[in-house]
């Protein structure tokens, strides 16, 4: 009989009740990461980690009373579920993206980054392994939908937003706090087994900040380890006295 696995290591906030409850979820991906020198690759999965952790602690959701699963070029986050989704959609979409363009104006060409995000809720299921749920596949599925890869490419916007039809009609439609229904736009969807429709939100690029090639990635596929040196030889920052 094999051994009983041992317990996971979940943040006791979220998973103090048992069975299947109803979380936030979302997905941060590093656009074209793969076009990235890859010694660079560990400093910018650094920088993710940071630009999440911080936006997240502005709308009082410290990162570390979620699930978080490392994803290689992304990171997927489930939030308490006492955490409304309302503030995901707006207040914390719009710290993201200061963070990140504070983040780009201070570092070089090389080391600029682009993120694909993705919104969506629904029940999720823990177990020993991590967590399930049609929920979180579904947020997967549009993360990689290749008519919002497109047209986040298309944009050169410094953000991509994508979240599911039924957020768009529970939530964003009626505009509360800082969503402004008239910024998101239908796209299709078509990965694998998902067929429907969606909602994309592609801010202005913001003025003055290189902009790196977009290209399509994949960031629901399994962690995969990268290693890399630091980054000091590659003049990540603009000029003296930066630091992340």
């Amino acid at each position: 009989m094999s051994p009983t696995p041992p317990a996971p290591n979940w943040s006791a906030p979220i998973w103090s009740a048992s069975g299947v409850l109803q979380h936030g979820m979302l997905a941060v991906d590093i656009v074209g990461f793969g076009r990235h020198d890859p010694a660079l690759h560990t400093y910018l999965r650094d920088a993710l980690y940071r630009i999440v952790t911080n936006s997240l602690a502005q709308i009082g959701v410290p990162l570390q009373s979620c699930h978080r699963e490392d994803r290689g070029d992304a990171v997927l986050v489930i939030t308490p579920a006492s955490v409304s989704v309302e503030p995901l959609l707006g207040h914390w979409i719009h710290q993201l993206r200061a963070a990140l363009r504070h983040y780009n104006q201070i570092s070089a060409a090389t080391a600029q980054l682009r993120l694909r995000v993705g919104i969506h809720a629904g029940f999720v299921k823990a177990d020993h392994y991590g967590v399930a749920g049609r929920a979180i596949l579904h947020l997967c599925r549009l993360l990689d939908a290749p008519a919002f890869k497109t047209a986040l490419e298309t944009s050169q916007s410094d953000v991509g937003l994508i979240t599911s039809d039924y957020l768009y009609q529970e939530v964003v439609r009626d505009g509360p706090g800082l969503i402004d229904p008239a910024t998101f736009t239908p796209i299709s969807v078509n990965a694998k087994e998902t067929r429907g429709r969606a909602w994309i939100y592609l801010p202005p690029p913001p003025a003055g900040i290189p902009q790196p090639p977009a290209t399509p990635s994949t960031i629901c596929a399994p962690s995969q380890t990268r290693t890399a040196r630091g980054p000091r030889s590659h003049g990540l920052h603009r000029g003296p006295g930066h630091r992340h």
